[in-house]
């Protein structure tokens, strides 16, 4: 009798992260499992039994190259023959969808972790609304990320609400509340000692983790920075993540009054930026679901973002951090500067965000739901 197989896709090799262990919780249960990105494969800590597949794929529109991949993935598909595909991050998700259509899966399911076409305008806008629709009507169930993604889904008339369905109360993957966690008594300043040489101890970190990306709020961080430094609160500041936009350096970040930025690029264990911070700050434009606001909480922060899309389901505001209005970037200043003026509150509510996280997010339990809605999905 032969194993019945299931087939992950994403964009890119970067992006395999998004899968968590989803692919190991399928394996577990018996599946065949295959990945299919964009790159060559990039993590050494992906089991060599799980099969990955490369089919290069651009992120913007390219006829000649969107054709080519198209093929491959109908070549991939017919190869594997997989009763399930799940398919995220839009290029492979659109391409790989209708292979999969066209070819007859029997399960396909469009893992939605976003819209782009959110802070879209004119005909870009439209071409992104007719890719959704394409990608909702290829798939036989769609799983969103979060509620608030899955109700503007529903609302943009993009697929019907018995069509869509979010796991529990969000997140693709859950966290991993082992290997994030709380730092050890003095632990922060040692690390803080090797990640920033010069850095003074006592002084509050203000952290950020992300793309560099104006869709992250990346105007509104360098405000944060400048709104700081201008009402002489005491802190650090630290930027974890890849630069897409150029000319983003340290001078953009107001360095004046002899404080320091530290903008340190990617890392590839973010664990010790999260030990040497006292709060995390993600001033979003639009989101799925947030993954860092989950690290950040399993790892005893509180956090402070808006009510964009994705970003609102993922805290309780007041209690696991703070939660301003997406159009209201001063709030959002003083909101940061207010918690930072509050140590005990500041501590409380880290606490409140690991202990959410641990009642709600644990990726093991998250993995177990998310993958009933990938094999039997008429439950």
């Amino acid at each position: 009798m032969s194993t019945s197989s299931i087939l992950f896709g994403v964009t890119d090799g970067y992006s395999k992260i998004l899968l968590g262990d989803l692919p190991r919780e399928a394996q577990k249960r018996g599946w065949e499992v295959h990945i299919v990105s964009g790159g060559e494969p990039s993590f050494a800590d992906i089991d060599a039994s799980i099969r990955q597949h490369v089919i290069p794929m651009s992120r913007m529109p390219s006829l000649s190259s969107d054709f080519e991949a198209f093929f491959s993935w109908i070549r991939v598909i017919r190869q594997v023959r997989p009763e399930v595909v799940s398919l995220g991050t839009p290029k492979a998700a659109f391409l790989g969808l209708i292979a999969a259509a066209v070819l007859r899966v029997p399960t396909r399911i469009y893992l939605l972790r976003g819209l782009r076409m959110e802070l879209s305008r004119g005909p870009r806008r439209l071409v992104l609304w007719v890719t959704e629709l394409i990608c909702a009507a290829m798939s036989t169930r769609v799983i969103a990320v979060s509620q608030s993604l899955a109700t503007l889904y529903v609302n943009l008339r993009l697929c019907n609400p018995d069509k869509i369905v979010v796991p529990h109360l969000g997140s693709s993957h859950g966290v991993d509340a082992k290997h994030f966690r709380p730092g050890e008594s003095g632990e922060k300043n040692r690390v803080l000692e090797r990640l920033l040489s010069s850095s003074q101890h006592g002084i509050p970190v203000v952290g950020f983790v992300g793309r560099l990306h104006q869709s992250k709020g990346l105007e509104t961080l360098v405000r944060l920075r400048e709104h700081l430094c201008n009402m002489g609160v005491d802190h650090e500041f630290l930027v974890v993540g890849r630069r897409e936009v150029n000319g983003i350096d340290e001078n953009s970040f107001a360095l004046h009054k002899g404080k320091k930025v530290w903008l340190i690029g990617e890392l590839r264990d973010v664990r010790s930026a999260y030990r040497v911070m006292d709060v995390l700050v993600l001033p979003t434009l639009r989101e799925g679901f947030p993954n860092v606001v989950l690290e950040a909480n399993a790892s005893g922060l509180p956090v402070v973002t808006t009510t964009a899309t994705g970003a609102l389901d993922s805290l309780v505001h007041g209690v696991t951090g703070l939660c301003v209005p997406t159009d209201n970037r001063m709030l959002f200043l003083l909101a940061v500067e207010a918690l930072l003026a509050d140590k005990p509150r500041m501590e409380l509510m880290g606490e409140n965000a690991r202990k959410w996280v641990l009642e709600h997010f644990v990726s093991k339990a998250h993995n177990r739901v998310m993958l009933d809605l990938h094999l039997h999905p008429k439950n």
